[in-house]
């Protein structure tokens, strides 16, 4: 019908299942969104419909990630050179955000920010190490920047590598990251 409309158009950019989805409720997602789901959102607002008998009316929405994803390079140093990640899961941990309260707001696509972290680590992404370097990423919920242990995420990395050319050795790095405002 002829008038003016707003469309929005949110995802979750995840090949796993339907779950981190939102429902909206009276403009706000009715559950905790979740870490670990990237989060893609779009608006186009007051477009006007002229009706029927025009010519088709094609709506570009521009979507832009609402969740935050870290992307961390380990590389080697001098005298210590990475070989690999260490046998077994966990290779790349982080203290991501608690998800208690963080609501998307459809008209915005704004997400409530996280104002403290789990103390339980999650597992991060890790590449393959390859010329001696690789990546760990995690996709998480905004965290409110601020001052105290609270908004400092812990990265722990478990590693295998050669030091000063002696035989190669597993090594446990842990890294601490403040939010930024």
């Amino acid at each position: 019908a002829k008038g003016s409309y707003d469309f929005y158009a949110v995802s979750a950019n995840i090949t796993t299942s339907a779950d981190g989805i939102p429902v909206f409720t009276n403009g706000t997602s009715t559950a905790d969104l979740q870490n670990t789901v990237d989060y893609i959102y779009a608006n186009k607002k007051n477009v006007s419909i002229p009706g029927a008998s025009e010519a088709d009316n094609n709506i570009t929405l521009s979507f832009e990630h609402k969740a935050v994803r870290i992307t961390i390079d380990v590389k080697s140093g001098t005298g210590l050179e990475l070989t690999s990640w260490q046998d077994g899961e966990g290779h790349a941990t982080i203290t991501p955000p608690v998800t208690t309260d963080c609501k998307m707001a459809l008209s915005s696509g704004v997400i409530t920010q996280a104002t403290s972290v789990n103390t339980t680590p999650d597992n991060m992404e890790t590449a393959e190490v390859s010329a001696n370097a690789s990546t760990a990423s995690y996709t998480m919920l905004p965290l409110a920047a601020s001052g105290g242990d609270a908004h400092k995420l812990t990265v722990t990395f478990k590693v295998k590598v050669q030091v000063g050319g002696r035989a190669e050795e597993d090594r446990t790095y842990t890294a601490t990251l403040t939010a930024p405002s």
